[in-house]
């Protein structure tokens, strides 16, 4: 979070700059990652736990997740605040 927020200049908690964080996240390995209304899917997912890979994203973009499946692909909902 902070590596991308110094030297990207990017807010990981802004939801308008969450494509460009699903984009670094992708170079570096973690899977391939689609947001899709009010839902997260994460194709060929790197860390293939689910509650790890949601407290991971939960702390990187500040929002709570609610897991739909628990196997690849992985579906998160998010939560509204």
């Amino acid at each position: 979070k902070i590596s991308m927020e110094a030297s990207l200049d990017l807010q990981t908690t802004d939801r308008e700059e969450w494509s460009e964080v699903f984009k670094r996240l992708r170079v570096q390995g973690f899977g391939d990652f689609y947001l899709r209304d009010k839902y997260l899917v994460i194709r060929t997912p790197f860390i293939s736990n689910h509650k790890f890979l949601a407290g991971f994203l939960e702390g990187l973009l500040s929002v709570q997740l609610g897991v739909k499946t628990l196997n690849p692909p992985l579906i998160f909902e998010i939560a509204e605040q």
